[in-house]
């Protein structure tokens, strides 16, 4: 069994990669190349097609379309963003579900896909998934073991390629087998459009704000934040996290609403911050 995902939204893609296996999981930005990888699987497997509104210039309806050109065993789900209503399906020889992001329970829903254990990224992502058996190395193990189990926030200091985000990974998968970790590269959030990335914003809120956007704090919510480089954060952005880890409370951009957002924060730098 295989799980195609289709999107152009990097977000959406993010909460399904931090939980399936590569092996299991295939990942496309566009509609051609998801319909050409689903034609060539092989005959006999299994295929679930998991298809985002956010397509680029095609449309689930397009996608629907080519892929009852395929002939090929799926089953297809269709996510409709907030406001958004399914809509009447031409003859088709697979089953379709719609299903509403806004609501979704996305662990619930990951449940779905998790009978077999090799399926979870979780099963690649252990204390044993760094390689060495010296005493420093069963010290690191017992370390991320012990602090993963903890609720405070956690800081990776290492030199680059040393696997401060497979340490990360390995945090997060003990205290939250079934979430997505939120990971972000602090050198993109810089500017308005950083923070627009980072807490979101509503429609309407500057030119290019087309549609509401729930923002990183947002998808962290009772799960793991994982700020990658985060000796790249500018003064004003490292205030603002302080206010944030203080309280839980923020406010997306053009928004008067004050959020909560529950989450662990665990950062990375190969810089020594002390």
């Amino acid at each position: 069994m295989s799980l195609f995902l289709v999107s152009s939204d990097w977000r959406f893609k993010e909460r399904f990669k931090h939980h399936f296996s590569y092996e299991y999981l295939h990942e496309f930005s566009m509609v051609k190349k998801l319909v050409t990888a689903v034609a060539e699987a092989k005959s006999e497997e299994e295929i679930w097609i998991l298809a985002d509104e956010k397509l680029g210039s095609g449309s689930q309806l397009k996608l629907l379309q080519e892929l009852q050109e395929t002939s090929a065993p799926i089953q297809v789900i269709l996510f409709l963003d907030r406001g958004s209503l399914p809509f009447i399906l031409p003859e088709l020889s697979f089953p379709v579900e719609f299903i509403q992001k806004e609501n979704l329970n996305y662990t619930n829903f990951f449940l779905r896909f998790s009978d077999d254990p090799s399926v979870r990224e979780d099963a690649t992502y252990t204390t044993e998934s760094f390689i060495g058996s010296s005493d420093k190395m069963q010290e690191l193990r017992s370390q991320l073991a012990t602090y993963a189990k903890g609720e405070c926030s956690i800081h990776l200091y290492g030199e680059t390629g040393t696997g401060k985000e497979i340490a990360a990974k390995i945090i997060h998968k003990i205290k939250n087998p079934f979430r997505p970790m939120v990971s972000v590269n602090c050198s993109l959030l810089h500017g308005p459009v950083g923070d627009s990335m980072f807490y979101g914003h509503t429609k309407g809120a500057f030119t290019d704000g087309k549609s509401d956007l729930p923002g990183l704090i947002h998808e962290a919510h009772r799960s793991t934040l994982f700020l990658d480089e985060v000796e790249n954060l500018s003064l004003s952005s490292q205030a603002n996290m302080l206010r944030l880890l203080e309280s839980g409370r923020y406010r997306q951009l053009g928004d008067t609403k004050v959020k909560v957002s529950e989450f662990r924060l665990v950062t990375a730098s190969n810089m020594n911050l002390k």
